[in-house]
């Protein structure tokens, strides 16, 4: 279980949670490519995260429990794709993100 948290500085940080390790979360890190860009009126940014590296086999695994959380720091405020009633990682409490099979 990893937290991936972006900014819009284009900064990204892998945080352990739960039995993930430190080293095992900046291995991870080593491998996310993430880009932001800031505008006047938006920001947007882009993940690419190899899922091999997370052991997972898109031929058999068809879902990745999954959230996606926001810090809106201008208005105090915190979004989520899927509330947990707790913490963004909960994912046992989130969603599900399908996977299309590998080619």
């Amino acid at each position: 279980l990893w937290v991936l948290w972006g900014s819009t500085d284009g900064a990204l940080r892998a945080i352990p949670v739960g039995d993930t390790t430190p080293a095992q979360s900046e291995a991870l890190e080593s491998l996310v490519r993430y880009q932001a860009q800031v505008t006047p009126t938006e920001w947007t940014c882009e993940w690419a995260l190899p899922l091999a590296a997370l052991g997972l086999d898109t031929a058999r695994e068809r879902a990745l429990r999954f959230n996606l959380g926001l810090h809106l720091v201008a208005r105090q405020a915190w979004l989520a794709w899927q509330a947990t009633g707790g913490p963004f990682y909960d994912v046992d409490q989130a969603g599900d993100l399908a996977l299309d099979p590998a080619p």
